[in-house]
């Protein structure tokens, strides 16, 4: 069974980058990540990008407008499930 990581992040590449190096060094690779970026200011998109060559990942970006975690999960799971790559 193939399962997904829904990400939502504003402003947290460095939390951003533990959180994807702990999926690399999972022992089932059998999913999908998909970060969904509530508008950062930082690197967010970098370390996506860094990360898309070695992870399943989808990267998706709104602009920030004071939703913030609900907001960004709700749009990274319906990303993840109508299986829409952004990047």
């Amino acid at each position: 069974m193939r399962f997904g990581f829904v990400i939502p992040t504003y402003n947290r590449a460095e939390n951003l980058t533990l959180c994807l190096e702990g999926l690399l060094h999972q022992t089932n690779r059998d999913f999908d990540v998909v970060v969904w970026d509530d508008g950062s200011e930082d690197d967010t998109r970098k370390v996506v990008a860094d990360y898309s060559n070695r992870l399943p990942i989808v990267y998706g970006w709104h602009p920030h407008d004071g939703y913030r975690v609900s907001l960004a999960r709700n749009c990274g799971a319906r990303l993840h499930n109508n299986k829409v790559t952004h990047f």
